[in-house]
């Protein structure tokens, strides 16, 4: 049946999927985090925006719960701080539900009256969540092993999420959520949940409501350390500690990826290189002396000018650019290469570059006026405007 039939497979992932949640479900827990983690985190955010991911968020009451308490505590201190919210989960219909925000009346033995008037309009069969509790949410499907985190988090909620998943699973998390907070951020979990040995990487804030904190001590076994691959010269992430194999799916995307991918390296807002993929030492030039992260330093000299141009324009812009005129030896021939450069929605601090080769030029007789000769002239005619620009 589920070789024959797609919609039963996708049936079959619905009714194996979990979705157990409530507004302020563990009341306790809400309250001690009102009264001290979220007063705190509200407290220093000095005008800054305050972010928060919810990991699991099924069906939204849990995020809509958090989004109530930040708001009335930045309400509270009088502060003008915008709220950013990400909800992810992995069930498509029950981020769906969450996305559209409308519970049935029993959500009232869960939410107070005052709550229920200010933060949600009273429909015919139950409530709609207001707009502006809505506006500072976004909702997105997502695979929290496999798909890349947010990041420079305030605070990560994942409540009992993690129980259904193997220790090995469990642990790749956590190097998930310790890589994606911000120094002191804010980590909470589910009841019967454990970040598991404190190996200087968390601090506990309250053992009965499973909070913890960054410490930003301690090395995660996922830490990835940029280094030279003697044979074929490729830059690339390698782990620091092989704690356990890559399950079919890591392998899986990692052959298509080394297979198909174009050579792609992404960069912070200082310019340094922080994960690479590909055959990136075809583009790329380990400079003599230290080793070195800087990305202007592994290019070569009549790009450099135009890259960093470009990456300060996507900056900007938050709008995609084109950096063309690129050369490299590759098996004694010359090609030519464009860098597509991408702004990262989830980090505005980070940018993505793809090394994209152009097709070999036809080295047979081609006549005067042709589409190739065309298209030759054209290409260099765009390298030589890149030239005059630098």
């Amino acid at each position: 049946m589920l070789k024959e039939n797609a919609s039963e497979a996708a049936a079959l992932v619905e009714d194996l999927l979990i979705n157990v949640t409530s507004f302020f479900r563990d009341p306790a827990i809400f309250d001690f985090m009102a009264e001290h983690t979220i007063a705190e985190l509200v407290a220093n955010a000095d005008g800054n925006p305050i972010r928060l991911w919810v990991a699991g968020c099924s069906t939204g009451e849990e995020t809509y719960t958090l989004a109530m308490l930040f708001q009335e505590a930045i309400k509270a201190l009088d502060q003008d701080i915008k709220l950013q919210i990400f909800a992810s989960d992995a069930d498509a219909q029950a981020v769906a539900v969450a996305r559209e925000g409308v519970y049935p009346r029993g959500i009232e033995g869960q939410i107070s009256p005052g709550r229920l008037k200010r933060f949600f309009i009273r429909q015919e069969h139950g409530y709609r969540v207001a707009a502006s509790l809505r506006a500072s949410i976004v909702f997105a499907v997502q695979d929290v092993l496999a798909d890349p985190p947010f990041s420079k988090l305030h605070m990560i909620s994942c409540r009992n999420l993690m129980i259904y998943l193997k220790p090995a699973a469990q642990a790749k998390i956590i190097d998930i959520f310790h890589f994606a907070l911000r120094p002191e951020g804010i980590l909470l979990l589910g009841m019967a949940e454990t970040i598991g040995p404190l190996d200087g990487r968390f601090a506990v804030v309250s053992k009965p409501a499973r909070l913890y904190r960054k410490t930003g001590h301690g090395t995660s076994t996922q830490i990835a350390t940029l280094s030279v691959e003697d044979s074929g010269r490729q830059l690339r992430l390698l782990p620091a500690v092989t704690a356990r194999g890559p399950d079919i799916a890591e392998l899986f995307r990692r052959l298509v990826l080394e297979r198909y991918a174009p050579a792609t390296v992404m960069v912070n807002g200082r310019l340094e290189c922080v994960y690479t993929s590909g055959p990136i030492g075809n583009f790329l030039n380990i400079a003599p002396g230290y080793p070195t992260h800087d990305l202007l330093a592994l290019l070569a000299p009549a790009l450099r000018t135009r890259v960093k141009t470009a990456i300060a324009e996507v900056s900007a812009s938050h709008m995609p650019a084109r950096v063309p005129g690129g050369r490299t030896l590759r098996r004694d021939e010359n090609v030519r290469f464009d860098i597509d450069i991408q702004p990262v929605p989830a980090d505005p601090d980070k940018f993505m570059l793809y090394f994209i080769t152009q097709p070999k030029p036809d080295h047979g007789i081609v006549k005067k006026g042709t589409p190739q000769t065309i298209a030759q002239v054209t290409a260099l005619e765009r390298e030589l405007e890149s030239v005059k620009a630098d």
